[in-house]
């Protein structure tokens, strides 16, 4: 038989009381700081600022800072930025032709190596050149104007940096510079001309002369070099112009043989005789005039001084005295000597003695 279970039935436990949990509190910074740092900043932006701007005058914006800015305006061959420049004027009576991008060539060497103040408000800028085994100093005066922005000095040249170069031309109505052609303002009525050549200092002055007929040896030179103060350009006949007006009077002379008569006309040589002619005479030239050309008295003017030349006749003749007949056969000395122009298109104009 089965008995019951008579053990009590088990009770189920009741659940333990939970205490309340508080909420934990993060505690609150503030990002905004303090005034003193705010001030403190402010304060060391202002000088960082100002420690720039000084930094700045005594530099870029220096007297100095500017001549170097001229320097290298021309070393890049910069002309928008050279005749922008304050205090930069073509000297009265200068001729600019040469004031050109491709005529602007820079010394090998230029650096600013002092500057002092006058105390009168010039600054003044030493620059040390150098151009092949040429050397020199230049000072360029400034005077400072108006502050860029009211912050950075600005400056001007007080005396303007292009400088102008007398130049003689001989012989010719004007020269090259670096490759330019600069004629004289006026005509010359002696055998030179005067010129006066605008240049930016320092650059390379390459002055010469260089045509079919007429040619100079190059003079270089460095514009506000004390040698620049003198120079002459020379200019003489090329080879070719000799040789052309060689060949032009030996075809003169010959054209001139043709002439069957004792005394061609428009001619440089002839003869007389007592005697009659029995057919005309027969010419020729056996020594032609060796050609040489001088400068003449004005500019444009060439010379062919007197020079000899021999011509030769051959012709039967009949004497009047006695009837006899013989043969002329002799030299004939001559002379020639011719003034030559160059027009203006290249063409040689030989004229000969009135």
């Amino acid at each position: 038989m089965t008995v019951p279970d008579s053990s009590p039935a088990a009770v189920p436990e009741a659940p333990a009381e939970q205490t309340p949990r508080r909420a934990r509190r993060t505690p609150v910074v503030s990002t905004v700081p303090p005034f003193s740092l705010w001030l403190g900043a402010a304060v060391a932006t202002v000088l960082v600022f100002i420690g720039v701007v000084i930094a700045l005058n005594s530099s870029v914006y220096s007297a100095s800072g500017f001549v170097e800015r001229y320097l290298a305006a021309i070393e890049r061959r910069d002309l928008a930025t050279l005749v922008e420049t304050a205090g930069v004027e073509v000297p009265a009576g200068a001729d600019a032709s040469a004031l050109t991008r491709s005529a602007l060539v820079a010394v090998d060497e230029a650096r600013v190596v002092e500057q002092t103040d006058s105390g009168d408000g010039t600054t003044s800028v030493r620059v040390d050149w150098r151009d092949g085994s040429a050397r020199g100093t230049l000072q360029f005066d400034l005077v400072a104007t108006d502050r860029l922005e009211g912050l950075f000095t600005d400056w001007r040249f007080a005396v303007s940096p292009i400088t102008a170069v007398p130049v003689t031309a001989l012989h010719a109505p004007g020269v090259s510079v670096n490759g330019v052609a600069v004629t004289a303002p006026e005509p010359s009525t002696t055998d030179r001309s005067q010129i006066s050549v605008a240049a930016f200092m320092p650059s390379r002055l390459n002055l010469g002369y260089d045509t079919r007929d007429l040619s100079a040896q190059p003079v270089v030179t460095v514009a506000g070099a004390s040698e620049a103060a003198e120079i002459s350009v020379d200019v003489q006949p090329t080879d070719r112009f000799i040789e052309t007006v060689q060949t032009e009077l030996d075809d003169f002379l010959d054209a001139c043989a043709t002439q069957q008569v004792l005394q061609p006309s428009g001619c440089p040589f002839g003869t007389f005789i007592e005697d009659r002619l029995l057919a005309p005479p027969t010419w020729s030239i056996v020594a032609y005039p060796a050609v040489t050309i001088v400068p003449g008295s004005t500019v444009g003017q060439w010379l062919v001084p007197e020079t000899p030349a021999t011509a030769h006749i051959a012709a039967d003749v009949l004497s009047l005295f006695d009837g006899s007949q013989t043969r002329l056969d002799e030299d004939v000395p001559f002379t020639v000597d011719y003034r030559i122009e160059i027009g203006a298109d290249g063409a040689l104009q030989i004229i000969g003695d009135e």
